[in-house]
């Protein structure tokens, strides 16, 4: 005869910006959790206790751990230092069921950036996986144009732009023929590519598929880089783009 099968509900965390209390409500749906069970036994409900286990880890390596949600909630670490991974394990050996989450500042691996809910009794998984879910949902979104085809076709607007003005230079610098014309817009295009991936690169990095925004201001450099990228944007970029389009468009106001 064929007994219950496992439960598992991995809830994947992505394209979200997680703030302080995001992380103390996660911990306190395990920590509740836990606690109910600790109940259970003290009543003479349950035999064995449930085993749970909070962890911070800074940028600098140090960690904050212990089997409380006190290392979550307590002497303001989530406010006052840069946290990278946070991670809760959850572990109800009796009943057979467990949850573990493992938040990772930046990792794109699918390994990470999970809250893994598992168990035999399918309505306690479906109940915790709602409630997680519901939690999640009500987390801040990072920008969609900055992750996948958005950011390369925004990024292509003065990347070409830059490329046509690069073979209008070379073609006035070397006095191209039209014979000789396409190596120049070749070479322009060429040129003008090489900045393009470092630089979409470089606004992904500030714009993880997934962000642990935490501590103080001063130690949070991609808020301050996010500054200055907006002042960039608004003073340099955005005025060239309409100066480029502008310069393309001369030849239709000319008719």
């Amino acid at each position: 005869m064929i007994g219950p099968r496992k439960r598992t509900a991995p809830i994947r965390l992505s394209g979200v910006i997680v703030e302080p209390k995001d992380i103390v409500g996660l911990a306190d749906i395990v920590w509740k959790q836990y606690q109910r069970d600790l109940e259970k036994m003290n009543r003479g409900e349950r035999k064995e206790e449930s085993f749970v286990w909070f962890t911070l880890t800074r940028s600098d390596g140090r960690t904050y751990e212990g089997p409380s949600m006190k290392v979550a909630c307590e002497g303001q670490v989530l406010e006052t230092k840069k946290i990278t991974e946070f991670e809760i394990a959850y572990e109800d050996r009796e009943e057979k069921k467990s949850i573990v989450v493992d938040l990772r500042h930046g990792a794109i691996s699918r390994a990470w950036n999970l809250a893994t809910v598992s168990g035999f009794n399918e309505e306690w998984v479906e109940a915790k996986t709602a409630e997680i879910t519901d939690l999640v949902n009500g987390w801040r979104k990072q920008p969609k144009w900055v992750h996948g085809k958005r950011l390369l076709a925004l990024s292509a607007i003065p990347f070409v732009g830059f490329a046509l003005v690069c073979a209008d230079v070379l073609g006035f610098l070397l006095h191209v023929t039209p014979s000789t014309e396409w190596a120049a817009y070749f070479v322009s295009f060429v040129f003008a590519g090489l900045p393009t991936m470092p630089v979409i690169m470089f606004i992904q990095t500030l714009y993880p598929d997934f962000e642990l925004l935490t501590g103080r201001e001063y130690s949070q450099s991609e808020r301050g880089m996010k500054k200055r990228l907006a002042t960039l944007l608004a003073l340099f970029v955005v005025p060239l783009i309409v100066g480029i389009l502008l310069e393309l468009s001369k030849p239709l106001w000319a008719r």
